[in-house]
Order: structure tokens, then C-alpha cells, then sequence
């Protein structure tokens, strides 16, 4: 049979017109929304880290420019030994824009230095906006630096720039886990989820792959962003007087006696509660029933326990809300501790890391060190967190870490 240079265009073209459509139906290699559930490729997708920040500079409102050594190797390893995929990298806008809306590069020198980190072992980065322009502390309370932020046109507008230029710059980074945009919002919910719609609408601009991770606003409630790559995330620490007794940042709860999981709680004065296992499950209830409605992924963003509690309790409020968590079908977790950083044992005053959580639910910290991987404890009985994080010497890809 004789081909002509007619038929060889013509299959040229089907090969050509088979391609584009094999690409276009492939399932995006960023960690992506897919109903309820998040995908990476065609594989599901369950968010399991911690989290990770620069106390040193983060929770100072004129601190503009990150400490260079305040999240080193040595923390992102330590959160890599556990059974997890990512980190969740608490940040500032200041970090990163200017007052004259002109971009810090020493906010992301140190953002690019913890990503190769990250990569190193394995582990995928949520870029976090904890604190919006302006330095002021949100935290769902109504203090008078997030009033502040609320009341300003140009500190609302210097958030929406400082997202906008950060997607720019890793918009084909697919060490990006995703964009967090704002922890715990203390604003009117109307003029909360309007900066939320603003801020989608400027990164897609420029950014149309990676997830997008979103907060219920001060009234708990969730409303449907108009975005296919939309992620939830809610914050679980039920009851209050277990988690953060004893921490000296909160008054409410700085001089509690010692509160037992699963026990009575003391969230209001005055009344007394008991609180278990299906305390946090129905705590967690409303959140999940929105986020399904919306057909969107809801992530454990945040949950802990204070370093002043009982470590039997702590263990077992742990494993309740991990268990929790995957029976009722969320994306993945994100633990967060909370630590009294006057305390002497700590592994480091500025306590950069975190505690992880294993596969079965146990967990370890620089904080409290106990509990390693089980598998990896029976073959090195002489490892412990501490030691490991104290005594951490540099990557060498002749000697990886476990």
C-alpha cells in the first residue's frame, strides 16, 4: 500500500490531537480537590504533618524579615521521621510585601531554603498566612490589631499583593502542598469571605494548579468559593481547659490545675462539663456537614494539647481526634502543639518544631519526647527524639535520615 505525504499528516495530526486529549484528561500532578477527597495524579491524597515556624519573628508585629536561621534542617528533618508527607509553614504577609506593596526577598530567601528542606525528605509545603498584613495576631479574636487589619483598606489590600506575588513566583512548584490564606480570622464574616473571593480571584490569575486552603470565618461558618481547587481547613482544641491549660498566653486558662482526658472541662466559668471522645467528634459535625454540601475536601488544620498536660491523657486525645478525623472522612491532619516556652525542657528556646504523629496515632515532640515510630524503635532501641533532634548532624546522601 502506498502512503502519500497526505495520510502521514493526517495520522500525524490524530497522534497530535490523541496527546492533547491524554493530557488534557490526566489528573493534575499538584495536590489537588476532587469532591471530598484530595488527589495527587490519579492516587488519593491524606495531608499528614505538623507544623513549622520561626517563633523568633512570627508573633513580633514589627518583625519584618524572618530570622535566616530560625526553621533549620535539623527541624525539617525531625518532622520528616514520622509517618508524614508534609509541613505546614506558618508565615506573614510582612514576611514577604512592603508597605509600598514592593516585594522582601529575605521573606523568600527563607521561604525557598525551608522548600529544599522539605524536598530533601519528602515533604510537601503548606504555605500558611498566619498573620496577615500589619503583624496583627487574628486567632478568631476580636483584639484591637485585628481590628485594625479589618478597618484598612491598605493593609486588606497589601494581603491580597503579598498572595498574589507568592503564587507568581511558585505557581509551577509542585513541592507546594498549597495555599493557605488566612489562620482563624477575627473579622465580619460578610467582609471576611469578600477578601477571601478577592484573594482567589488574584491568585488564579496568575496561579491555576495548586490548592487553595480556606478557614470558616469568626462565626464558624463555611460559604462556597467559586474555585474547583478549593480545600477547607477547621481547627479542633475541645474542650479548651484541656488543651491549653497552663499556657501563659491565654488567662483564661493560665493557671488551670491539672485537667484530665478523658474527664470534666472547665471552658465557662462556672460550668462543668464532661468531655470524651464524642465531645470532639461533635464539635468537628457542622464543619464536615458544610464542607460536603460544597462537595470540598475538609482538612484537620490545627489540634494539640499544652505541654502542662498529662501525657496518658494527651496520648489519648490524640489518637481520639486522629480517629476521628478518618472515620468521618476528612483529608488528612495537621498537628500543631502548644508549649510554654519559659519551660526549661525544651529542646530549643525557640522550639521551631513541632510534634509529629505516627501511623497508629502516637506522636513525639521536641517538647515532651516520647513515642518514635514503632518499627523504627525496635530496630534502634537506643533512639530517642531527643537525642536525634539535639545531636541532628546535616543531611549527607551518604547517610540519610531513617
Amino acid at each position: 500500500m502506498r502512503i502519500t505525504g497526505k495520510k502521514i499528516a493526517i495520522a500525524a495530526l490524530g497522534a497530535s490531537a490523541a496527546a492533547l486529549l491524554v493530557w488534557i484528561l490526566s489528573p493534575s500532578p499538584f495536590v489537588h480537590a476532587d469532591g471530598t477527597e484530595l488527589r495527587r495524579g490519579w492516587r488519593g491524597f491524606e495531608v499528614r504533618g505538623a507544623a513549622l515556624m520561626d517563633d523568633s519573628t512570627l508573633w513580633d508585629a514589627a518583625a519584618t524579615d524572618p530570622d535566616p536561621l530560625g526553621i533549620s534542617e535539623r527541624d525539617v528533618a525531625f518532622s520528616a521521621v514520622g509517618d508524614t508527607n508534609s509541613v505546614r509553614l506558618a508565615l506573614k504577609t510582612d514576611y514577604f510585601i512592603d508597605e509600598d506593596g514592593k516585594p522582601r526577598e529575605a521573606g523568600f530567601d527563607f521561604l525557598n531554603r525551608v522548600i529544599s528542606h522539605a524536598e530533601r525528605f519528602g515533604l510537601l509545603v503548606l504555605i500558611d498566612i498566619h498573620i496577615p498584613a500589619g503583624g496583627g495576631v487574628q486567632d478568631y479574636r476580636e483584639s484591637q490589631a485585628a481590628k485594625e487589619f479589618w478597618a484598612s483598606p491598605a493593609l486588606k489590600d497589601r494581603f491580597v499583593e503579598g498572595w498574589k506575588e507568592i503564587a507568581s513566583r511558585y505557581r509551577n512548584d509542585r513541592r507546594i502542598l498549597g495555599y493557605e490564606l488566612m489562620n482563624e480570622p477575627a473579622g465580619d464574616p460578610d467582609a471576611y469571605w469578600e477578601l477571601m473571593g478577592r484573594t482567589v480571584h488574584e491568585i488564579r490569575s496568575v496561579d491555576r494548579r495548586h490548592l487553595i486552603v480556606i478557614h470558616p470565618a469568626s462565626d464558624w461558618s463555611l460559604r462556597k468559593i467559586r474555585d474547583r481547587n478549593i480545600a477547607y481547613a477547621v481547627h479542633l482544641y475541645t474542650p479548651l481547659s484541656f488543651t491549653h491549660q497552663n499556657v501563659p498566653w491565654d488567662k483564661r486558662y493560665s493557671s488551670m490545675r491539672r485537667v484530665i482526658y478523658p474527664g470534666v472541662a472547665f471552658d465557662k466559668p462556672g460550668h462543668i462539663t464532661f468531655c470524651d471522645r464524642d465531645t470532639l467528634a461533635a464539635a468537628l459535625k457542622k464543619p464536615i456537614a458544610d464542607s460536603r454540601s460544597m462537595k470540598a475536601p475538609l482538612i484537620l488544620g490545627e489540634f494539640g494539647v499544652s505541654t502542662a498536660a498529662d501525657e496518658d491523657s494527651t496520648a489519648m486525645w490524640i489518637a481520639d481526634a486522629i480517629e476521628i478525623e478518618r472515620e468521618m472522612g476528612l483529608a488528612g491532619y495537621l498537628y500543631w502543639r502548644q508549649v510554654d516556652k519559659g519551660k526549661k525542657n525544651l529542646s530549643k528556646p525557640r522550639n521551631a518544631t513541632m510534634a509529629v504523629i505516627n501511623a497508629d496515632g502516637s506522636y513525639f515532640s521536641p517538647a515532651q519526647f516520647f513515642g518514635i515510630r514503632p518499627e523504627f524503635a525496635r530496630e534502634n532501641p537506643g533512639f530517642d527524639a531527643k537525642s536525634f533532634y539535639l545531636n541532628y548532624v546535616p543531611f549527607s546522601p551518604d547517610k540519610p535520615i531513617p
